[in-house]
């Protein structure tokens, strides 16, 4: 998540919260979905919400940097 913020000039400080909030939403909407796919998500969301581009392939990447 550390490029996404750095392009969106996001602060260590608030990323959690972003962070924990987008993957609350999604978990509730697909609660079968599994946890890796969560984090695709969450990470488009978040690139979506700070206002920075993201592409399919950082998306996926970032749902391997936190294991199931």
């Amino acid at each position: 998540m550390a490029p996404l913020m750095a392009r969106a000039g996001i602060a260590a400080e608030r990323a959690p919260a972003d962070f924990a909030r987008a993957k609350s939403a999604k978990e509730s909407a697909a609660p079968t979905m599994r946890y890796a796919e969560i984090l695709t998500h969450v990470h488009a969301a978040l690139a979506q919400e700070w206002g920075v581009p993201s592409t399919a392939v950082e998306n996926t990447a970032f749902d391997g940097s936190i294991p199931d």
